[in-house]
């Protein structure tokens, strides 16, 4: 008995110090990056979703070489599963390559066929930007063609409807749907503004709108979007760590309304 107590003594101070070399080369990076990027921060480590293998495999399938959105695609999809229980269609404005309306399409798997997710997106890059988007963007930026982003999510086609073209131009043919779940990814002020005021209306009741680009410096047209949409509905704009501002509809909701 005393040598087994001797071994588990002794494989606790192995894990012990294999933990503490992990944590102190941690604390090293944390320090690098603070010397090398001021103002940017590592998240806490050690977080479960970083080992769902499910989620790692979409991941290294469209994480295009870096980690940065792992978080943020992952927080998508878990809202995704929420409004999967929910009446109505998905949507999202902005698809770039498709690996956020992929998650969309997987999140609705099990749900009713009639159920579609509908994808709206120039597919020639962004707009011009106007003044009150600042610097970081040009026309054309983000550019990806239908076809490379139809045989990224062939497995999902009978649930995909793609309409190409700029926002708001091809919105009328979903206006008499409704939608569990919208997400808006396109950086820019004006078609954010022509998103929200159009699909806020066809949220069902506890629907979720997410806007990807809210809580980043180099989109502040899509936050100032939503900031002045918001202003005047009872909804709050909760804007996470992740970047993302999230809007939960309540329909009857006049004032004070809570998400819970």
């Amino acid at each position: 008995m005393q040598n087994f107590g001797r071994r588990l003594a002794n494989v606790a101070r192995l894990f012990s110090s294999a933990r503490h070399r992990a944590d102190t080369r941690y604390r090293l990076a944390e320090g690098v990056l603070r010397k090398l990027v001021p103002g940017q921060h590592l998240a806490e480590d050690r977080r479960w979703f970083f080992s769902e293998p499910d989620y790692a495999a979409f991941y290294e399938r469209f994480g295009e070489g870096n980690y940065r959105a792992y978080d943020r695609r992952y927080t998508l999809a878990q809202f995704a599963r929420l409004a999967a229980g929910l009446p109505g269609d998905f949507a999202e404005c902005g698809v770039y390559r498709g690996a956020t309306a992929y998650l969309l399409a997987r999140a609705l798997g099990g749900a009713a066929p009639e159920r579609r997710v509908h994808l709206f997106d120039s597919f020639s890059g962004l707009s011009a930007p106007g003044a009150v988007d600042g610097g970081h963007w040009r026309r054309g930026d983000l550019a990806v063609g239908l076809a490379e982003v139809r045989a990224a999510l062939a497995e999902f086609l009978p649930r995909i409807e793609f309409h190409p073209g700029w926002i708001p131009a091809r919105f009328a043919e979903v206006a008499e749907r409704r939608f569990a779940l919208v997400h808006l990814d396109v950086d820019l002020y004006q078609p954010t503004a022509d998103a929200v005021a159009f699909f806020y209306e066809r949220l069902v009741d506890r629907g979720i709108l997410v806007c990807d680009d809210y809580g980043f410096e180099t989109c502040p047209g899509a936050r100032r979007a939503l900031d002045e949409f918001f202003a005047e509905k009872p909804e709050p704009v909760l804007n996470l760590p992740t970047g993302q501002g999230v809007v939960i509809r309540r329909i009857g909701c006049q004032t004070g309304c809570q998400t819970g």
